[in-house]
């Protein structure tokens, strides 16, 4: 799939070049994410998911390492009755059991997270790059990953970003 949009890049983009008043712009996706207000509104929804995440791993960690203090401590063994030990050494294995549980979802959730950021990213800078051609009569906007090598000229993703900010602006007014 990507070697067929790469080829049809190139071709396009050769073909074009043939043609001197032809106009390309070349954007960097992902300075678009890290500078745009959505993309850092989107970051943050994903980092706010990161640290719900963290701080349930945490808390069982802590009850976790709270009983197995308790279970190596002879002291305190020597206090309880065996079936208040047995019931610890259950709640440990549950926990143990919720911690790695815990750890796949954190990773799943925020492989999830992270690909719904890019997929509205790309949405949202693709409709910015053809608003942004249509105003300049760019003829093609091509992702700066994609590229071997471009001209600092052809940079135009500050434009885009602008574009971006203003519509988060607007949308965020309602």
């Amino acid at each position: 799939m990507n070697k067929i949009k790469f080829l049809l890049i190139a071709f396009a983009t050769i073909t074009f070049a043939k043609d001197s008043s032809v106009s390309i712009g070349i954007v960097n996706f992902a300075k678009c994410i890290t500078d745009s207000k959505i993309g850092k509104k989107e970051q943050e929804n994903l980092e706010n998911v990161r640290i719900q995440w963290t701080s349930l791993i945490e808390e069982t960690n802590e009850e976790l390492s709270n009983i197995n203090s308790k279970l190596e401590n002879p002291e305190y063994l020597e206090g309880i009755s065996p079936q208040v030990e047995e019931d610890m050494k259950i709640k440990k294995e549950m926990l143990s059991k919720d911690l790695q549980k815990y750890e796949t979802q954190i990773y799943q959730a925020l492989h999830q997270a992270q690909m719904l950021l890019i997929q509205k990213m790309s949405s949202q800078i693709n409709k910015a790059s053809e608003e942004l051609a249509k105003k300049t009569n760019f003829k093609i906007i091509l992702n700066a990953e994609t590229c071997l090598y471009n001209i600092k000229s052809l940079d135009v993703t500050d434009d885009i970003i602008k574009i971006l900010d203003n519509k988060f602006e607007k949308e965020n007014k309602k």
